[in-house]
């Protein structure tokens, strides 16, 4: 009995004075891994649009440089902040200028690759917020030409442009990534 007694009195004792070291540890621990868990999840949608919409646009981009590469014909890439619209088809060269032919399709939808940007689930809500294309005389334009080398030009007038700077700015609640296509080779990335 008095064995017993002198358990009850120290564990009494021992809820007084609080949690052990030990105890705080194993929680603080706890906690913090499930607070690494959520805070991906936490990211906000439209971190995770923009972030879809600029793949997916750099992908468009790609695609177009990769069919200049592929069948050794320019290709004409337009996107135009105004109607909000991407383009890509076959370069028509005839007039010294360059003007979209052939529409070119998806090769994965079969779709053809004339788009209006908000339509795009992807990229719904998702502004473009420039002419993304600069050439050394003619200032910003919303459209590049790839030629049979993948190499970014602009035709005018007889003469070609290689573009100085290749920047496809989309922008979403305060947000910006930045679609880049190298002035030199015509390779594409995302910032």
């Amino acid at each position: 009995m008095r064995r017993q007694r002198a358990l009850m009195d120290f564990a009494a004792q021992s809820a007084k004075q609080g949690y052990t070291l030990l105890e705080l540890v194993v929680v603080v621990s706890i906690v913090s891994v499930l607070a690494a868990i959520a805070v991906p999840s936490l990211r906000p949608v439209e971190d995770q649009r923009l972030d879809a919409a600029a793949a997916w646009v750099a992908e468009t981009v790609r695609f177009a440089r990769a069919e200049a590469l592929r069948t050794g014909n320019p290709v004409y890439l337009e996107i135009d902040r105004d109607s909000e619209k991407l383009l890509v088809a076959e370069a028509d060269l005839s007039s010294g200028n360059a003007v979209p032919g052939v529409t070119l399709t998806d090769p994965m939808t079969k779709q053809p690759l004339d788009i209006i940007l908000p339509d795009v689930p992807l990229t719904a809500g998702v502004d473009v917020t420039d002419r993304p294309f600069d050439y050394p005389s003619g200032g910003r334009q919303a459209s590049v030409v790839f030629d049979g080398q993948g190499l970014p030009f602009r035709p005018a007038g007889g003469t070609s442009q290689l573009l100085t700077l290749g920047e496809i700015t989309l922008a979403r609640g305060g947000q910006q990534r930045t679609v880049r296509v190298a002035s030199v080779t015509g390779r594409v990335s995302i910032q």
